[in-house]
């Protein structure tokens, strides 16, 4: 991974090839330039001091690409995965879930603790009665109000709820 990559990455978001659609888009509407001095360096030049840049560059939504892969493959990313994280790709059924196995070759010593991961897809209902029936440990895109309140209700001090403000970023 160099900044070539991170830099082709979020031209690619901020200025995406034809056919291609980018709903984060206008998040980079600030976005002037990026510069590479080296392949270790970044620099986003802006039209004004945006103080959620950041943030918007933090998003768990913008994977890294490899430069060379986008540019021999416009549609690369749609059905490829492909990154430098603890885990490998394992599989993914649609509308189901997706697997991860441990990356031995981390270039952090010792991690992930992890063997791998499996991350289900579940509707709401579906969900509500997994997290009830203990069946699954955690939902991170949040539950409605009534649904936490039944959890609270079933699973008592046995579920933890985090509350926080959301600003569609």
């Amino acid at each position: 991974m160099t900044a070539a990559d991170v830099k082709a990455t979020y031209e690619r978001i901020a200025n995406p090839p034809a056919g291609v659609v980018s709903a984060r888009r206008p998040l980079f509407a600030d976005l002037v330039a990026i510069e590479t001095p080296d392949d270790l360096t970044i620099v986003f030049r802006l039209k004004r001091p945006n103080v959620a840049f950041p943030v918007i560059l933090a998003s768990p939504w913008n994977c890294l690409y490899s430069a060379a892969k986008l540019a021999s493959d416009p549609d690369y990313p749609a059905r490829k995965v492909m990154g430098t994280g603890p885990f490998r790709f394992g599989e993914h059924v649609a509308g189901a879930q997706w697997t991860g196995a441990r990356f031995d070759g981390y270039f952090r010593s010792g991690l992930p603790r992890l063997d791998g991961f499996r991350a289900v897809n579940l509707g709401d209902a579906a969900l509500a009665n997994a997290l009830a029936g203990g069946q699954t440990m955690a939902d991170f895109r949040g539950v409605a109000p009534a649904v936490r309140d039944r959890l609270k209700a079933e699973r008592g001090d046995r579920l933890r709820f985090e509350e926080t403000a959301q600003t569609g970023t």
